[in-house]
C-alpha cells in the first residue's frame, strides 16, 4: 500500500482527508511543518499532501526543504490551500509543487488528483531505475557505477579513509561464446553476476556490471588485506560453480581473473587513475595464468 503524508494544522482538514484516502493509502498525518520534514525523511512517502498556511513554518517553507534534501527531493507534493490566487500558485510550482488542491474538499478530486500523480511518480522511479540496472543481469549497470564511484571518490578523498576497487573478468569468455554460443553465455553472465553481488553484505559494498563480462566491486573503508580475502572468495565461488568450459585453457569450468586496488585518494589523483591500477593488476592475472586475484596496494 503506497503512504501518503498529509501536512495541516487544521484538525479537520487531517481528519477529512485521512477519511478520503485511508482505504487506499497508507496515511501519516502531522500538524507542523518542521515535525513534518521529519516523518518524510524517517518513512519516505509516496505522496505529500502539504497545507500552505501553517504557524512557525509554512508549507513554501517545507517544500523548499523537501527539495533540498536528497531523501524527499522526488517525492511529489500536492499543496492544499484555500489561498485561490494565481501569485501562490505559481510560487508553489515555481518552487516544485506538482499540483494544487483547494479547500473545500471534493473527495473525489482529491482521489484523482493523489492517484494520478502517484502514478507519474511511480512510471518515473521505473524509468529511473531501469537506466541505472543491466538488463541481462539485473545488477546495477555502467552509468550507475560512474554515479556511485563519484560520490564514494568524493567522501574518501573529503575523510582521508581507504577505498578499494577490483575488476572481475571471466576467463575465455569470447571461447566460451564461440563453441557454446551466446545463450549459453548471456546465462553464464548472469550466474557470475549473482555470485559476485551475494558475496557481499555490506550495504557500502557495491557490485555493478562493467560491459560484456567484466564485473567491478566498489569496497569503501576496506584495506587491502581485506578486500584482497574477499575478491579471493569471490574467485573460489565461481570456480565452484561447476560451469563446465571444455575450451578453457585455465581450467575445465568457468573461472575469473580479478585485479584490484587499494589507496587513500588525494588531490589531483582521479578515480579513472584508480581504475587504470586495478585494470594493470587485472592484466598481470590474465599474465600470470588466470583464475586468480592479484591485488594492489600503495
Amino acid at each position: 500500500m503506497n503512504r501518503t503524508l498529509i501536512v495541516d494544522d487544521s484538525a479537520l482538514s487531517l481528519m477529512i482527508l485521512t477519511d478520503i484516502l485511508k482505504e487506499e493509502y497508507d496515511v501519516v498525518a502531522s500538524k507542523d511543518g518542521r515535525d513534518a520534514l521529519k516523518i518524510a525523511q524517517e518513512c519516505c512517502p509516496d505522496i505529500i499532501l502539504l497545507d500552505i498556511v501553517m504557524p512557525m513554518m509554512d508549507g513554501f517553507e517545507v517544500l523548499y526543504e523537501l527539495k533540498k534534501m536528497q531523501e524527499t527531493n522526488s517525492i511529489p507534493v500536492i499543496f492544499i490551500t484555500s489561498l485561490n490566487d494565481p501569485e501562490n500558485e505559481e510560487k508553489g510550482l515555481v518552487l516544485g509543487a506538482a499540483d494544487y488542491i483547494y479547500k473545500p474538499f471534493s473527495p473525489r478530486v482529491v482521489k484523482a488528483r493523489v492517484k494520478n500523480h502517484l502514478d507519474l511518480f511511480i512510471m518515473r522511479k521505473t524509468i529511473e531505475e531501469l537506466a541505472l540496472v543491466d538488463q541481462l543481469t539485473k545488477i546495477s549497470n555502467r552509468r550507475s557505477l560512474d554515479l556511485r564511484a563519484e560520490v564514494e571518490w568524493a567522501r574518501a578523498l573529503r575523510e582521508q579513509t581507504l577505498l578499494s576497487v577490483a575488476i572481475i573478468d571471466i576467463d575465455n569468455f569470447k571461447k566460451y561464446n564461440d563453441y557454446y554460443g551466446h545463450i549459453a553465455g548471456d546465462a553464464v553472465i548472469k550466474s557470475v553476476a549473482n555470485t559476485i553481488s551475494r558475496s557481499f553484505f555490506r550495504k557500502t559494498d557495491f557490485t555493478a556490471r562493467y560491459g560484456g563480462e567484466e564485473f567491478v566491486v566498489l569496497l569503501p573503508s576496506t584495506p587491502h588485506h581485506d578486500g584482497e580475502k574477499l575478491l579471493q572468495k569471490v574467485c573460489s565461488n565461481i570456480e565452484n560453480l561447476a560451469i563446465p568450459h571444455e575450451y578453457s585453457s585455465v581450467a575445465s569450468v568457468i573461472t575469473v581473473s580479478i585485479g584490484g586496488a587499494s589507496i587513500i585518494p588525494q588531490v589531483g589523483y582521479e578515480f579513472r587513475n584508480f581504475m587504470d591500477m586495478a585494470d594493470k593488476m587485472l592484466y598481470n592475472a590474465k599474465k600470470e595464468g588466470k583464475n586468480r586475484v592479484i591485488w594492489y596496494n600503495e
